[in-house]
């Protein structure tokens, strides 16, 4: 019964063949990221240089949210994701020919890799903001969960395939497999045709007055302006783990590139189980109990990871960060999307990213840097002890209880 719940939104048509394209998509991101991660320790002896390959997926999602959350609510939401498949595409197949030739340097990485992630800070309003277009309000929730489920899908066994074709045929490869999988979203998303769509606030108000419009709901409203604060500080702290991975593999674990895709793959499948009953979870714990579970269980395996030297004691840690990183950030995700209205849905959702992804571009530098001067292990054990006092907040910042009026439509 709870799995059937979980799935409940495939039934819907429209939301199951874009969530099919995205989960291939998102294979070919993993796969991408992979490759790019591991080509920088190749191009560089830095690790801070290392740890911006995240920051600069991550960056845009922060400079560039609040303006995809108003073009999200103030034109098509279908426009706007094909728009923004196409320039990660064509961002993608640059990479790989720059590969391909051998005229790839490190910043021209970082630089390839931050117009992805412009593309992804422009996508990802406008698909949050469409799933009230794919499946009623009852089946929000699982909704969410199931694209969470989605990403780390892929994040599971997409390192292994992205660590496997490293080793086979090279970074080029990685970069193809990706170009050609934003395809498939782009023919769904043109077959696409939905029944409804947002409102228009920016013919209403002008387009910066639609973003300030939307700065203001968040601030004026507890249930959205906590959880914004509580997931900021959850990202700045994991991203210590998140940026360095890399390192863990090469310098904790003293392993190579295949060695990297498990300890990715480890986390994809903690986040696999995290995603399966997230909304269970969420229902007995309530979204306060969650999140604060969740902050523990991440801070618990950033503390084992950094303990560790062996990949096989490391694996149970990094499963326990994969689920707790689900429960945790579909928690907030969920709260955002159940509290915001309908016709400001994109600008809050992006104001959720930018908490989010801000969060974890600034933890990467600044983790990345600490971790250049006094180590990987040691860098990744003192953001495991910050976050271990952040359930603290809750306090001060109590997450609001999902809504028990939902539209069982």
């Amino acid at each position: 019964m709870a799995l059937s719940r979980s799935f409940s939104p495939l039934r819907h048509a429209a939301f199951r063949q874009i969530w099919i394209a995205i989960l291939v998509s998102n294979f070919g991101s993993v796969i991408q990221s992979v490759g790019a991660a591991w080509m920088m320790t190749t191009l560089t002896p830095s690790k801070q240089m290392v740890a911006l390959v995240q920051a600069s997926a991550t960056l845009p999602l922060m400079m560039f949210s609040l303006i995809a959350g108003a073009i999200a609510d103030a034109l098509d939401k279908r426009q706007t994701m094909l728009a923004a498949q196409a320039l990660m595409l064509l961002a993608s197949s640059a990479l790989a020919l720059l590969t391909l030739f051998g005229r790839i340097t490190p910043w021209g990485l970082l630089a390839l890799t931050l117009v992805v992630g412009t593309g992804t800070a422009l996508n990802t309003p406008a698909w949050q903001a469409s799933l009230r277009m794919q499946v009623p309000m009852a089946d929000l929730p699982a909704a969410v969960a199931l694209n969470s489920l989605s990403f780390n899908t892929a994040r599971s066994i997409g390192p292994a395939l992205g660590g496997s074709l490293l080793v086979i045929a090279g970074p080029a490869a990685n970069f193809v497999i990706n170009a050609v999988s934003y395809m498939g979203t782009i023919f769904v998303l043109l077959r696409w045709r939905p029944q409804r769509d947002g409102g228009r606030p920016a013919a209403r108000e002008g387009f910066w007055g639609s973003i300030w419009r939307g700065v203001c709901i968040a601030i004026g409203q507890p249930a959205i302006r906590r959880p914004l604060c509580r997931i900021t500080l959850f990202s700045i702290f994991t991203a210590s783990l998140w940026s360095t991975m890399p390192l863990v593999a090469r310098d904790l674990l003293h392993g190579d590139a295949r060695t990297f895709g498990i300890v990715v793959g480890a986390f994809g499948v903690g986040s696999i189980l995290g995603a399966l009953i997230v909304t269970e979870l969420r229902q007995f714990l309530g979204p306060d109990g969650l999140f604060g579970i969740a902050s523990l269980g991440f801070a618990a395996a950033m503390i084992g990871v950094a303990y560790q030297n062996q990949l096989a004691l490391d694996l149970p840690f990094l499963v326990l960060a994969g689920l707790s990183w689900v429960s945790g950030m579909s928690t907030i995700s969920v709260t955002i999307q159940m509290y915001a209205p309908q016709d400001a849905i994109g600008r809050c959702h992006s104001l959720y990213q930018m908490c989010a992804f801000g969060g974890l571009s600034a933890g990467s530098y600044v983790w990345g840097s600490v971790a250049d001067r006094i180590g990987t292990g040691t860098a990744i054990l003192v953001a495991g002890y910050c976050l271990l006092a952040t359930p603290l907040l809750a306090l001060l910042q109590p997450l609001p209880a999902l809504p028990d009026n939902l539209d069982p439509g």
